[in-house]
């Protein structure tokens, strides 16, 4: 969360916005989050916080392991993460995404 504050300045402020709207915020910032961070996931946001500023750093060592190789990689706090977990993970993000967007679409089939 301390990612999206920095990142998203409306969550530090107060925002004319209704309440309900503002409920909704930091979901929809920390899907915006997520969204950048799949697509680019080299991507500093500012340096954020010193994570950030370590992966940047030592990225131009790692860019073509990263994306290349199937084998053990290190993540971005230090551990290693192995293909079948990197699948997993991926797997299990795309079945939360679908869910959601399942439900999105129940929910606007109510709405008519």
């Amino acid at each position: 969360f301390g990612v999206d504050k920095r990142r998203f300045k409306i969550l530090n402020i107060a925002p004319e916005y209704p309440f309900p709207v503002q409920a909704k915020l930091p979901a929809a910032l920390g899907a915006v989050h997520n969204f950048i961070r799949i697509l680019d996931p080299l991507d500093e946001a500012l340096g954020l916080n010193s994570v950030f500023s370590f992966h940047a750093a030592h990225r131009d060592n790692v860019v073509s392991e990263t994306f290349l190789e199937d084998d053990d990689e290190q993540g971005i706090l230090g551990q290693k993460v192995t293909a079948a977990e990197r699948l997993r993970a991926n797997e299990r993000r795309d079945k939360i995404a679908q869910e959601m967007w399942d439900q999105y679409q129940s929910y606007l089939e109510l709405l008519d």
